[in-house]
């Protein structure tokens, strides 16, 4: 026979209470019994056994045997039957006590789902909203960067228009670079960040990337330091290239004064990883554990314009693509910093030797 959840509840209650109702009534048949036991024991003890009149040793063992000891196992009892009602009663008072704590924290929990179904309802919608206006920003946005350059391509600008021009440029393409950014967060918050996992070569990639900075940022010498055997990493081409956009990108931003930048490839069993050093300003040691979160810059906010967005994005894809960022800085002034990231390796590719690219 199988019990149900509310005789299961109840078992304990039902059980002290069949308890005290047994030992209740033994209370009233105990005493007396006993009392009538010692009775026909000394009774016959003296008149059978003994043969003797019943003088006063009898009856003073009939009184402590026969009355003060039955009326001290009632007593017993007695306390024994109050200590089991008073156990159901507590119990009955934990049970009623967890019953009210079981439906608030069920109607706690109802409105925690309800809460939280609204809250991704308002993320949704957030990020929808996000995406949409800087869709529609960046179109415009790039129809003026195009505009822009068609007018300074005109060799028949003034001089301080020219100037002038050139500083809108500069703003226009700050605003593009942020509302991709907003863009590419958003698109990975939402899940639907899309990754082209495959063998690359870091050689040629590395290589790119400098050659395009080196162009733009005569101020910075950028000096890569790789080995001289090279292997296949996982990874996808075009988010790779965002990390190291983002990373270098970074180490110019803090570095004001100019000076170098170095970049290193080293290889172990398992990873490749790509160090990006500069000698800027630096990261102090306590803001390290925050400057890949969201909207997070800390002290840096002091040296350079920013949004905190660029070293989060860069995290995230790092880790989407099965590598690991560590940051080392003493947060001294011309020491700077150094940015490492891994990579997997392809496995099932063979070193190759260096070749010109």
């Amino acid at each position: 026979m199988t019990m149900t959840a509310t005789d299961r509840s109840d078992y304990p209650n039902n059980r002290y209470c069949k308890l005290a109702q047994q030992v209740s009534l033994m209370r009233w048949i105990l005493p007396p019994a006993l009392a009538l036991f010692v009775l026909i024991f000394e009774f016959s003890e003296h008149t059978v056994v003994h043969n003797s009149p019943l003088e006063s040793d009898f009856y003073l063992e009939l009184l402590f045997f026969g009355l003060i000891g039955p009326i001290l196992v009632g007593a017993v009892l007695s306390w024994i039957v109050h200590d089991l009602h008073e156990l159901r009663h507590a119990y009955q008072a934990i049970h009623s006590l967890n019953a009210e704590l079981e439906h608030k924290v069920a109607v706690r929990t109802e409105e925690l789902a309800r809460a939280n179904a609204e809250l991704r309802e308002l993320d949704r919608l957030k990020s929808e909203f996000v995406s949409l206006v800087s869709h529609e920003l960046r179109a415009p946005l790039t129809n003026i960067q195009g505009g822009l350059e068609l007018v300074l391509s005109n060799n028949a600008v003034c001089p301080a228009v020219e100037n002038n021009l050139i500083i809108i440029q500069s703003e226009v393409r700050r605003l593009i670079r942020l509302v991709q950014q907003i863009l590419d967060v958003s698109v990975m918050e939402s899940g639907q960040l899309a990754l082209n996992l495959g063998p690359i070569a870091l050689r040629p990639l590395l290589r790119q990337i400098v050659n395009q900075f080196a162009l733009t940022h005569t101020e910075h010498p950028i000096t890569l330091d790789m080995p001289s055997r090279m292997q296949l990493v996982i990874a996808d081409e075009e988010r790779l290239t965002d990390i190291l956009t983002n990373l270098l990108q970074n180490a110019i931003k803090y570095s004001p004064d100019g000076g170098p930048i170095q970049i290193q490839l080293r290889f172990d069993d398992d990873f490749a990883y790509i160090s990006v050093r500069d000698y800027g300003v630096g990261i102090a040691p306590d803001d390290i554990p925050y400057v890949t979160k969201k909207f997070y810059r800390g002290c840096m906010k002091h040296h350079s314009n920013g949004y905190g967005l660029g070293l989060y994005f860069a995290n995230e894809l790092i880790k989407a693509q099965g590598g690991r960022l560590t940051i080392k800085s003493e947060g001294i002034p011309g020491k700077g910093t150094t940015f490492t990231f891994t990579l997997p390796l392809e496995k099932e590719t063979l070193y190759e030797r260096d070749l010109a690219y």
